[in-house]
């Protein structure tokens, strides 16, 4: 289960297997029996990268798994469907850093957009 200990409450499964598939239930449940964990207990993570740059890099990055780029509308969509998938816990790795300009953007841009499709989501799921 990731690197995690057997008794973290989150943990990220490899980004090789697609977040909906059922290899990684499959992958996610066999690891939780060996250590006598109910799988519905774990709080899930994603980790990825992020560029917000102005000269994005949309060719690989060699070493990176994952690369969220694009306008700040498709990274919040991009970001929302993971939080759709189940994902609670978020942590992003800015490819501009020590630049602050894909941060600012996040934080100015991308976040509005999230809160609100949050809201969507939370007024749907009461009805």
């Amino acid at each position: 289960m990731g690197r995690g200990h057997a008794h973290d409450t989150a943990t990220s499964t490899p980004a090789s297997l697609p977040a909906s598939s059922s290899l990684r239930r499959r992958w996610r449940s066999s690891h939780c029996r060996a250590i006598g964990r109910d799988p519905a207990t774990i709080e899930h993570t994603y980790y990825g990268f992020l560029d917000l740059s102005e000269v994005q890099n949309t060719g690989t990055h060699p070493g990176v798994p994952h690369v969220l780029y694009g306008t700040p509308a498709q990274v919040a969509g991009e970001l929302l469907a993971l939080i759709g998938l189940g994902v609670r816990h978020i942590m992003l790795r800015f490819l501009d850093f020590p630049s602050t300009v894909g941060l600012d953007r996040f934080t100015t841009e991308v976040l509005p957009l999230l809160r609100a499709g949050a809201a969507i989501g939370d007024q749907a799921t009461s009805r």
